[in-house]
């Protein structure tokens, strides 16, 4: 059924108003919350550098690249992975880091959007669910 999916997927306009499954929109995070969780600004070690970015690119570039795939089994590993970290001690790693947007005093903000993408990923995995992410 996952493989179904994904070529439903590739298929699927984002702007038509469809919605295949709940999204979470992490706004401008990505980089500094990718950062903090890998130590890199790009790449880092599996699984916790798929948890911004996914895996497999998969379909056309939507803006900032093609979208990138997790299946359900990368997901249960970055929900085991992530599920052990803390929200403050990542936003005080991400710190002063060169990373987009730049220049933002974060206050908190990394702390609670890795708070909302972990329990995206805890409920995610123990659905059974892979994921499809991008950046737009």
């Amino acid at each position: 059924q996952f493989p179904q999916f994904v070529e439903t997927y590739k298929s699927w306009p984002i702007d038509d108003g469809s919605v295949l499954m709940e999204k979470l929109d992490i706004g401008k995070t990505w980089q500094a919350l990718h950062f903090a969780l890998t130590g890199e600004q790009w790449g880092g070690d599996e699984p916790l550098c798929w948890t911004v970015f996914g895996d497999e690119e998969i379909g056309d570039d939507r803006g900032y690249g093609p979208p990138r795939l997790l299946t359900p089994k990368q997901v249960a590993d970055v929900a085991k992975v992530i599920g052990a970290l803390d929200g403050d001690a990542l936003e005080a790693a991400a710190g002063d880091a060169d990373v987009y947007p730049g220049g933002v005093d974060w206050d908190g903000e990394i702390s609670r959007v890795f708070e909302a993408v972990r329990d995206y990923y805890a409920q995610a995995a123990a659905e059974g669910n892979g994921m499809i992410l991008w950046l737009s």
